[in-house]
């Protein structure tokens, strides 16, 4: 699951307040700053509180300006948290059982969501002849804290993404970070996380649903008439949509045609994993459907 909300600088600052429930779990689970942004300021390995703190007022560590603008910094949103939280299960197995593989998948699913986010919707506005334009820059700054407990002392892995208020152009110079793609585009970025934790989990050897259930290989077309019918075609257009035309950029239809016949044919038909298939992936449910054909074939005779 992902939230997300936007931070002032003080209340970001508490993340560092010995008071809070954050930073009593930072020897177990130390901070660390991502992205191209961050790293074009020297940020890098655990978040430091002189930086962190900086970056909140919009200075990066050399004491540069990273606005475009002068701020009230009362008003001014000093960062977004993208908080990503681990199912139950899972957090069970990787706090409780302590499986420490669990932790590096959830770590694997929340940097692979921030890449997406940082490639896509990371963007500032810019004025030009023709007015406010926006653009993409592809970096962003971010502190991000990983917390194995809620505020009411249960098991609950998650990771707040702190991402600053700032990016930075092809010319160096430093803007705003507007992000109303990101936040439009919430569920996206969830659903990234959790098919790459569940895909992540599998290679492991977790069943991500233990319950199979028994069911017959089929083909629906919708038949004229039958509008209902048209649900599976829509959820497909969907999945399209989401998991490769928005995450893709084409230069000429040709090129778009390629990559869409490939994600269906070598992604969405063999490798993706389907709830409708019991969380299996095609080929995994073919294999295993052949399998009990073969069983009740074999007891038959």
């Amino acid at each position: 699951m992902l939230s997300t909300s936007n931070l002032s600088a003080a209340q970001a600052e508490t993340y560092y307040t010995h008071e809070d429930y954050y930073s009593a779990e930072e020897a177990a689970h130390p901070t660390k700053w991502v992205g191209k942004g961050a790293a074009s300021l020297g940020l890098a390995g655990i978040v430091n509180q002189q930086e962190f703190s900086q970056m909140l007022s919009g200075q990066a560590p050399d004491g540069r300006s990273l606005m475009g603008k002068v701020v009230d910094p009362e008003k001014r949103r000093a960062a977004t948290d993208f908080t990503f939280s681990a199912p139950k299960s899972v957090s069970i197995a990787a706090l409780v059982q302590q499986d420490e593989r669990v932790l590096a998948v959830h770590h694997q699913a929340v940097a692979k969501a921030l890449s997406v986010l940082e490639e896509r919707y990371a963007q500032t506005r810019i004025s030009t002849e023709a007015g406010r334009t926006k653009v993409t820059t592809g970096n962003i700054a971010a502190a991000v804290f990983t917390h194995s407990t809620s505020r009411e002392a249960e098991p609950q892995l998650h990771s707040h993404c702190v991402v600053m208020n700032a990016t930075q152009l092809e010319d160096g110079r430093w803007f705003s970070l507007s992000n109303e793609g990101a936040i439009a585009n919430q569920k996206l970025l969830g659903q990234i996380y959790q098919n790459e934790l569940a895909v992540a989990l599998r290679q492991q050897g977790y069943q991500i649903e233990p319950k199979a259930q028994e069911k017959g290989v089929q083909i629906s077309m919708a038949e004229v008439g039958q509008a209902w019918q048209n649900g599976y075609a829509e959820r497909l257009m969907r999945t399209i949509k989401e998991e490769e035309v928005d995450l893709s950029e084409y230069r000429n239809f040709t090129e778009a045609y390629q990559q869409i016949e490939h994600f269906l044919e070598d992604v969405y038909m063999k490798k993706r994993i389907h709830s409708s298939l019991s969380y299996l992936t095609p080929e995994e449910y073919e294999q295993k459907w052949n399998e009990q054909q073969k069983k009740k074939h074999d007891i038959k005779e």
